[in-house]
């Protein structure tokens, strides 16, 4: 719970106020390994997902999924897979600039070049 009081312009309590509850911290939700609040559960499910999710979403991951299913292992193995991938991605373009330009330059600056030309 978190409460408040009307202040003055220096952030002292005004004399002959109370405490007023601003908000409340609602229960967790039963058997909720993740401590999660009501509120991250629903944006979180797929029962309130749009119906054509982006390739990028989250909840597509294959290390997300291991982990709310329990398995601590296969999400690490499913983390750490995901990670090398993206590291071996980001070194094969920095390789193709390094040779298409003769030094190294950022992804990010190479897309900006074939936009704008």
């Amino acid at each position: 719970m978190s409460q408040c009081q009307p202040c003055d312009s220096e952030g002292e309590p005004l004399p002959s106020t109370e405490l007023n509850e601003a908000w409340k911290l609602a229960n967790a939700p039963k058997n909720d390994k993740f401590q999660y609040t009501h509120f991250a559960h629903k944006i979180n499910s797929f029962d309130t997902t749009p119906k054509k999710l982006l390739a990028s979403d989250s909840r597509l991951r294959p290390d997300r999924h291991a982990l709310e299913q329990g398995d601590l292992s296969k999400a690490g193995f499913e983390k750490s897979r995901e990670a090398n991938m993206a590291f071996a991605n980001t070194a094969a373009c920095t390789l193709l600039l390094v040779s298409k330009y003769g030094c190294q330059i950022y992804p990010f600056f190479y897309l900006w070049i074939q936009y704008f030309g």
